[in-house]
């Protein structure tokens, strides 16, 4: 008597699995999830596995359950003992399984190319998370591409410059001295503690002691325009100290 059983079989290149079930097996081979296994099977073999199925009978519950197998191989198919009874059928059932060259599966679509990502001002940020184009060669920027004097600059509530930050503003000069042509906007901010108000002011005064700077550097006064945005323009959160120091800060904007 016919009993259900799985029959790995290789012709040249192609691993070959047959299962054969008969009605009263049908239960069995769901519980023991076949469908399961089969897929497994399919994810180690890959394209050079095929999945042949037999049914010995005629239960429509065994039938679907077996070309839903056959259709995990992709290049096997389901059949019948009936089909393959006689000598035509089963010669044809072999020249299909184990003879017929099978034909590799056509490959994946090659993924799309990266899109070309540009910093068209060369400061190290990308042109789609650049705040501020066309920042001069030579600029140091923050995160978001703009040209900023951070955190060594003010201490909490002072515009008064440290010391330490002189170099930073003094390769702001040279940059101006290459470019006789270009003006720059200084930008004040702060950190958000305080008011509104006062911050806005403490801002302004910021921006005012950079140009002071500059002019006593030999930049003229008229290149140098200044604005105070107090709090309203944060690059980093205010709820921990170091993000408050990065907020303190004077953004050059040619």
């Amino acid at each position: 008597m016919c009993y259900f059983s799985f029959i790995p079989c290789f012709s040249f290149a192609q691993n070959v699995d047959i299962l054969f079930t008969t009605n009263r097996h049908v239960s069995n081979l769901k519980g023991e999830n076949h469908e399961k296994k089969e897929y497994n099977l399919k994810d180690k073999f890959g394209s050079s596995l095929c999945i042949y199925t037999v049914l010995t009978g005629d239960a429509p519950e065994g039938r679907q359950l077996l070309q839903d197998i056959a259709d995990i191989g992709a290049c096997g198919f389901f059949t019948t003992a009936d089909d393959i009874m006689t000598s035509a059928g089963m010669a044809g059932f072999v020249e299909k399984a184990f003879l017929e060259e099978k034909s590799a599966p056509a490959p994946a679509p090659a993924p799309a190319p990266a899109p070309d990502r540009k910093d068209s001002d060369g400061d190290g940020v990308y042109d789609e998370d650049d705040q501020c184009p066309g920042t001069p060669a030579g600029a140091r920027v923050n995160a978001v591409g703009c040209w900023t004097l951070d955190n060594v600059l003010f201490d909490f509530d002072k515009a008064v410059i440290k010391s330490e930050a002189y170099p930073l503003l003094d390769e702001v000069v040279a940059i101006m001295k290459k470019n006789p042509d270009m003006s720059v906007e200084l930008q004040g901010h702060t950190d958000n503690i305080g008011t509104k108000e006062y911050n806005k002011d403490l801002s302004m005064r910021r921006a005012n002691a950079v140009a002071e700077y500059l002019v006593k550097k030999g930049i003229s006064r008229d290149r140098l325009t200044t604005e105070g945005f107090g709090f309203t323009k944060p690059v980093a959160l205010n709820g921990t100290k170091f993000g408050r120091s990065l907020n303190r800060r004077v953004e050059l904007h040619p």
